[in-house]
């Protein structure tokens, strides 16, 4: 009898540790994560060490991938680089190519009524799903934006209305040409001010909302158009009327010399961080949607969606990972993130963010869908070069050298000249 007690005791101590060995989350042990991300520092200062303080049963090795940046990172090779080292998340730099070579998890099946996933912000999961043709393949807890920022105080004094969510650029200037030439505050203001030294550069960021760059698919210039030459006559005549300042080179504190921080530009365009400076100006301000173009009211290519993960398809760790996923994208994680003082990025929990600044329109980020831009592959140097000269042509018409027909059409044959030297220099 006692042999048989001990035979059933060394049985069953046998099946205890055969279900622990088979289980994924055995109580109180250890489960390791490998995270594929840019910086080993960077990961744990914004993600990883927050989350291990509340899940300490979590391990976390992180797979840097600056190493690789630093000869440059084809896609073939960081699909090779994936399969290697094999990891549980990866930091997802081109999403297509990851859908396409079947290097991520459908992150559907894990999603739930209660999941944090379904607190991000609608846009930046449509922009998500519509990369995954209807499936959700990553995520991304934080994306950048630009709002057009203006004065509340300098339009109640000239009593002209606020602007409004998704005005076109044209309306923009045209608003701002209500400004042209006047003094506040006893110093000569301004409709609208550029936060930069370029004048091309302002041109390039009007073209962005509706899709535009300077070259076609093919690679060639395409500013000799009806389009960019009414880009360019909106910038100049503004300038030539008072309504339109920009930017002059400083050494000095950032916003320090910023018409818009100072009080004497009625509106301006900024990144979301702008908020940190316009903080501290001494007039109230608020913000509305970044200029749209009239076809596409509803999307802006100034909105990114940055710092996506996803599960990697081969992981062992799955629903681990996905635990990680849904703890970067809570509210928890959010008020942590606004806390300790982001302000490079937006939080993609849209909820969390008006409940820490009501006094101000930040829907005006969330109000947009992202587009994809696609930027036809221009030599390294080209670009610099290229702004230097349409900078050059644009001023050349607000001094009165030049028509706006002839420096288009000199800025058109420069340019291709360049950009053909460029190009035949890099396969050289």
């Amino acid at each position: 009898m006692r042999k048989k007690s001990l035979f059933i005791a060394v049985i069953l101590s046998l099946a205890c540790i055969l279900l622990l060995s088979c289980s994924n989350h055995p109580q109180n042990a250890s489960v390791s994560l490998k995270i594929m991300y840019d910086n080993s520092d960077e990961f744990f200062r914004k993600y990883g060490n927050v989350f291990l303080t509340k899940f300490p049963e979590y391990q976390i090795d992180v797979i840097p991938l600056d190493q690789y940046y630093k000869d440059g990172l084809t896609n073939e090779e960081f699909n090779n680089l994936v399969e290697s080292e094999m990891p549980d998340i990866i930091l997802v730099n081109n999403i297509q190519n990851s859908i396409n070579e079947g290097l991520l998890l459908d992150l559907d099946p894990f999603i739930d009524k209660d999941s944090s996933l379904n607190e991000i912000s609608e846009n930046i999961m449509s922009y998500l799903r519509k990369q995954g043709e209807g499936s959700l393949y990553v995520i991304s807890p934080t994306f950048t934006g630009q709002a057009l920022y203006y004065n509340k105080d300098m339009f109640d004094h000239f009593n002209i209305e606020y602007p409004t969510d998704q005005m076109t650029w044209d309306d923009v200037f045209l608003l701002a040409s209500k400004f042209s030439n006047v003094t506040y505050n006893n110093t000569t203001s301004y409709g609208f001010y550029y936060n930069g030294t370029n004048l091309f550069s302002l041109a390039t960021d009007i073209a962005l909302s509706s899709q535009m760059t300077f070259t076609d698919r093919t690679g060639n210039i395409t500013l000799y158009s009806d389009r960019w030459k009414r880009i360019i006559e909106i910038i100049s005549s503004s300038v030539q009327q008072g309504s339109l300042a920009i930017g002059e080179k400083s050494q000095g504190e950032p916003y320090a010399d910023n018409l818009f921080f100072l009080g004497n530009a009625a509106m301006t365009t900024d990144y979301s961080n702008a908020m940190t400076f316009f903080s501290k100006a001494s007039f109230d301000w608020d913000l509305v949607t970044i200029p749209v173009d009239p076809s596409t009211p509803d999307q802006s290519a100034s909105i990114h969606v940055n710092n996506m993960f996803g599960i990697y398809s081969k992981s062992n760790h799955s629903e681990a990972a996905f635990k990680f996923l849904e703890f970067i994208c809570s509210k928890d994680f959010a008020h942590t993130m606004l806390r300790s003082g982001i302000n490079d990025q937006l939080i993609a929990n849209e909820d969390v963010v008006k409940e820490m600044d009501k006094l101000h329109n930040l829907e005006a980020f969330y109000k947009l869908r992202p587009i994809d831009m696609v930027y036809p592959f221009i030599p390294l140097h080209f670009g610099t070069k290229m702004y230097e000269l349409g900078d050059e042509a644009i001023r050349s018409i607000i001094e009165g050298e030049k028509d706006l027909d002839t420096a288009m059409k000199q800025l058109q044959e420069e340019s291709q000249y360049l950009l053909e030297y460029e190009k035949k220099n890099e396969t050289e």
